[in-house]
């Protein structure tokens, strides 16, 4: 009797459907009848097995119907017969973070976003991005913090992280700059194709999860510990000193987390506090000299290309660096967008500023966007 009811439950949905069937198309599927989608879905597949559209729209029942798997699985599928369709992108990060698979959910959002979306998408998927990876990032912090020793897998020879700079000289007025210059000496070095560079935020994560001020990271007892937490084998510590009544110095060193010695001989870079772009950019080729690093033609290209020149929009950009990893949103928004005043082409003030939550979308928002 049961296949008697399926053979039935096959015609029928071949009868009532079988126009749309021809296109490709599934009339319950349009319905939001995801259980009679499949079946319907399933058999045009087998008829068309390199339709892209028609494992997507499989894709996208499975995942309404609760079978992640089965859905991320056909969503992937589609992708590779035709890469960059949006929707299908939607549903693959909806599948991914679901299954709790954060960084492949962020993958997907981050090639969705490159695509024309809905302006409502485009604005919540930045936001969703930086939660998946801070969420990931902890993670990965925790469970390295539960391994004992030299437990895990051993970071990557060419892997660093770049800590926050030291106020060597107490002067209040470089307190703003100090996270920023880790900023920016981070996006440099990420241009450099040998090197991996951990995100900043991951540093962030790093200080909330063990409960540490930053002056407790540069302790040398605890590089070791810092680099393994991190998964970097390599970590670059600095500091800004006032030398004058308006002049500094910049020292950064890049110290082995394994042993804590220092590679290479450091790096020093002065002169006026108004030149302190210019000075950041002489402190990160110095810094490339001791990770003996050969840069090609491109990569200098790359290094030297400024993230701005306008210190107006670059103190700007530390303020607002400072305010949200002190999740004062308001306060981080306000800054960012003064940064993007004086310097509308400061591109890491505006990736900044696309992460600070306004109002947000649901799941079920951000699915029927996607329709």
């Amino acid at each position: 009797m049961p296949q008697i009811q399926f053979l039935l439950l096959t015609v029928l949905l071949f009868s009532c459907g079988s126009n749309q069937a021809g296109r490709g198309h599934s009339r319950f599927f349009e319905q939001g009848d995801w259980g009679l989608a499949i079946v319907q879905l399933r058999e045009l597949e087998s008829q068309n097995p390199d339709d892209a559209r028609i494992k997507r729209d499989l894709g996208i029942s499975y995942y309404k119907s609760g079978q992640i798997g089965e859905a991320i699985r056909k969503l992937e599928q589609s992708e590779r017969l035709a890469s960059g369709d949006p929707r299908t992108l939607l549903f693959l990060g909806l599948g991914h973070e679901t299954a709790g698979a954060l960084q492949e959910a962020a993958v997907a959002y981050r090639r969705c976003l490159a695509l024309n979306l809905n302006e409502n998408v485009s604005l919540e998927l930045p936001v969703r991005i930086a939660e998946l990876e801070t969420q990931a990032f902890d993670d990965e912090v925790r469970s390295r913090l539960s391994e004992s020793g030299n437990a895990g897998s051993a970071p990557q020879a060419n892997s660093l992280a770049v800590l926050q700079f030291r106020n060597l000289s107490n002067w209040l007025e470089l307190e703003p700059v100090l996270l920023g210059l880790a900023e920016l000496i981070a996006r440099d070095l990420s241009k450099v194709n040998v090197l991996a560079v951990a995100p900043q935020k991951k540093l962030d994560v790093l200080l909330d999860v063990m409960n540490f001020d930053i002056s407790q990271l540069y302790d040398k007892t605890r590089i070791s510990e810092t680099g393994r937490l991190l998964g970097t084998r390599q970590v670059i510590s600095g500091g800004i000193e006032r030398t004058g009544q308006a002049t500094i110095s910049l020292t950064a060193a890049v110290v082995d987390a394994r042993t804590g010695k220092l590679n290479g001989d450091g790096a020093r870079a002065s002169g006026r506090l108004s030149e302190l772009l210019t000075l950041q950019k002489n402190l990160v080729f110095d810094l490339l000299a001791d990770l003996q690093v050969t840069l090609n033609s491109r990569e200098r290209e790359a290094v030297n290309s400024p993230a701005t020149t306008s210190m107006m929009a670059f103190i700007a950009f530390c303020k607002g660096v400072h305010f949200l990893n002190a999740k004062q949103f308001a306060s981080s928004r306000e800054q960012f967008e003064i940064s993007l005043k004086h310097d509308p082409g400061f591109e890491l003030a505006r990736q900044h500023l696309a992460t600070i939550p306004l109002k947000r979308l649901s799941v079920g928002e951000l699915e029927r966007l996607a329709w």
